[in-house]
């Protein structure tokens, strides 16, 4: 599950050339005494052709300097495949630019079976690009289930690309309104034996509703680590026809911060989420809101009060942050 972070974001998305949209995004850090501290700050533009995002925060002299910039292009897209060069470059807290990260994207499709080849390079101190992690995936759609097999390769020191884990996945669409995911990762252990690390299931449901576009989806993830059932969570969102949502994640696990674990290993309840998010008259206006609430150190079967853990208000085109 991916956690939020205590951000309030706004956004203001201005229309470019047609198909090309440029959006700013101005962040602050809510307080404990209700007020809030300048964050980063988003500079995102979009085309058909690629896209850019540079992250600028305030740097040891108080200016703005940038933190990370991320730049996508669109190499080859025909019917032969795609082709997409990504490279990013971070930046030191004066705003100094450090090694270029390039990654090349490309796809091959034959038939039912999709084929993608990821390649990493980083620039060393000489500012050459050299091949540092490389992953395969193959994805072979039959019926109503998708095999997909990735493996990822990392350089050693001899230069050499060596498998340091492989991801087996299989997805299974039972009907239009059923899945199952069931995603295995095996890493490599010292004696360079491959053991299963982590294996996560996740069922999701969909119950249209009569209105159109609404309805309930209702997903349940359970992660396995070593063989044994680590957390579970189950979210449930209801969609309105205008695009508005509210999703309540529950999630469960062995041990929760600040309480002893259970000797018997059973999974408790360790965070509650909610994510409403409320969307204007004509879509052109959102609101997303995000609370947290945690059982009480002392009481750990009872839930404290809820903590907003970010607000996030777009202008414009309303594209999720």
């Amino acid at each position: 599950m991916r956690y939020c972070v205590s951000l309030l974001l706004v956004i203001f998305v201005t229309s470019l050339a047609p198909g090309q949209t440029s959006s700013s995004l101005k962040s602050a850090i809510p307080g404990l005494d209700g007020g809030s501290t300048d964050g980063p700050v988003y500079q995102v533009s979009k085309s058909a052709k690629g896209s850019s995002r540079v992250e600028y925060s305030t740097s040891i002299n108080g200016q703005l300097a940038p933190r990370e910039s991320i730049e996508e292009k669109v190499l080859r897209d025909d019917a032969n495949g795609r082709v997409v060069e990504r490279n990013v470059r971070r930046f030191d807290a004066t705003g100094n630019a450090g090694p270029v990260e390039k990654t090349v994207i490309e796809e091959r499709k034959s038939g039912n079976t999709l084929v993608t080849t990821s390649t990493v390079y980083r620039g060393d101190l000489n500012g050459n690009l050299i091949p540092a992690e490389r992953s395969v995936a193959q994805a072979v759609e039959q019926g109503n289930t998708v095999q997909t097999n990735v493996t990822v390769e990392r350089s050693g020191f001899d230069g050499q690309m060596t498998p340091v884990e492989r991801i087996a996945q299989t997805t299974v669409k039972s009907s239009p309104e059923t899945q199952q995911q069931t995603t295995t990762r095996m890493r490599r252990d010292a004696n360079g034996n491959f053991y299963e690390a982590v294996r996560e299931v996740r069922d999701t449901t969909t119950t249209p509703s009569s209105s159109k576009n609404g309805g309930t989806t209702v997903e349940n993830r359970a992660q396995y680590v070593d063989g044994a059932l680590a957390e579970q969570t189950v979210a449930r969102t209801v969609t309105q026809p205008n695009g508005s949502r509210t999703t309540v994640v529950d999630v469960y696990a062995t041990q929760q911060p600040g309480v002893s674990a259970d000797s018997t290993g059973r999974l408790a309840l360790k965070e509650q989420q909610q994510i409403v998010r409320e969307v204007g008259s004509g879509g052109r206006t959102a609101t997303e809101t995000v609370t947290s609430r945690k059982p009480n150190v002392s009481d750990p079967g009872r839930l404290g009060p809820a903590q907003v853990l970010s607000r996030t208000t777009c202008n414009g085109g309303c594209e999720k942050p």
